[in-house]
């Protein structure tokens, strides 16, 4: 696959038929994941990483990931596809058929693994786990005696307590007590992926889903500027609410730029700065755009039945997850120090150098 305009016309034209407003508030008051929707884009070949070419894989998913967020599709393709199954690929693990996630995420871990002989032995926590509901493998990431492991293991052996985030979606809290694998199931993780990859990995992939709801966000307040009228005209005609459309505008266009900045960049010298840029920028964006849509739309953005609320909540859910904008602000900075006396500019102009 590459991301030309055949891979994006015929994703959207499924999500337009098959993510509608409707179709996402279901999903939230069923499960909170759309897996009808899933079961669509597996039959696409969107569901499975080896369909996208190596080349442009990574701007290929990128490009998936703008378009779920642009309509709100609770479907775990950042986290099966983009970290699970590259997991999978990089461990050197067989990728199971279904839906494979990896828990912990966050860099903080809580999940250990011990030696027992002939077997191993793992215990711990993690919390807030997208879509562990359903997943049919679970890739579980553990601090073992010599170093992080990586455990593939069925669902069922786990304790799972269910949650969701603002936007309804699964954040789920695995929990294992002891739980004894074979040495077979278990292999150190790899030097090429440490768990703060995965974070950034992750990071980058939220930002882009970011972006397609802002995107989604500002053509909602454009139309409803266009025919909301007041005084006998368009609130779209007064200066005030030009001004404030053009700043949606902007962050959105920023932080699509960032996004596909950091998607370009990757291996390069300075992938982290490009990623913690994309995700602070999304994240800076998402409370001003939020702001600036409900202050156009009124008390109607807010109602049910409009679907602005499906996309500002998963704005606001989204900004904190896989670090904050002052999370990655502070990666950024701490980078941009690290480069010495007049490296900031450099490590700007120079973001693709290998």
């Amino acid at each position: 696959m590459s991301s030309d305009t055949m891979l994006v016309d015929t994703l959207a034209r499924l999500l337009e038929a098959k993510s509608r407003p409707a179709d996402v508030q279901a999903a939230e008051q069923e499960d909170g994941w759309h897996a009808a929707l899933w079961r669509e884009l597996d039959a696409l070949g969107l569901a499975d990483l080896d369909n996208f070419d190596p080349e442009h894989g990574l701007s290929d998913q990128l490009a998936v990931l703008q378009l779920l967020g642009r309509h709100a599709a609770s479907v775990p393709f950042l986290e099966a596809v983009m970290i699970g199954q590259w997991l999978c690929r990089q461990a050197g693990l067989e990728a199971p058929p279904g839906i494979v996630l990896v828990a912990p995420l966050d860099p903080s871990g809580g999940m250990s693994a011990a030696k027992t002989g002939d077997a191993w032995q793992l215990a711990g926590t993690a919390a807030k786990v997208p879509f562990a509901r359903a997943g049919d493998r679970l890739l579980i990431v553990a601090a073992g005696p010599d170093g992080p492991v990586v455990a593939a293991l069925d669902p069922s052996g786990c304790t799972l307590a269910r949650s969701a985030n603002m936007a309804g979606e699964p954040r789920d809290t695995v929990r294992l007590d002891g739980l004894r694998l074979p040495a077979s199931s278990v292999r150190p993780l790899p030097d090429s992926v440490t768990v703060a990859a995965l974070w950034e990995r992750g990071a980058l992939g939220r930002a882009a889903m970011m972006a397609g709801a802002l995107q989604r966000a500002l053509e909602l307040s454009l139309q409803y500027a266009k025919d909301r009228k007041q005084f006998g005209r368009p609130i779209g005609a007064f200066q005030a609410v030009q001004q404030n459309l053009a700043i949606l505008a902007a962050e959105v266009t920023a932080t699509r730029a960032m996004v596909d900045l950091a998607g370009r960049v990757q291996g390069g010298r300075h992938q982290r700065a490009a990623v913690a840029s994309a995700k602070a920028r999304a994240g800076r964006a998402a409370g001003i755009a939020a702001r600036i849509a409900h202050q156009i739309h009124g008390a109607m953005g807010f109602t049910d039945e409009y679907p602005l609320q499906l996309f500002t909540r998963r704005l606001w859910s989204w900004r904190d997850e896989f670090g904050s904008d002052r999370d990655w602000a502070q990666v950024l900075g701490t980078l941009a120090a690290a480069e010495g006396p007049g490296g900031l500019w450099p490590m700007i102009t120079a973001a693709g150098d290998r």
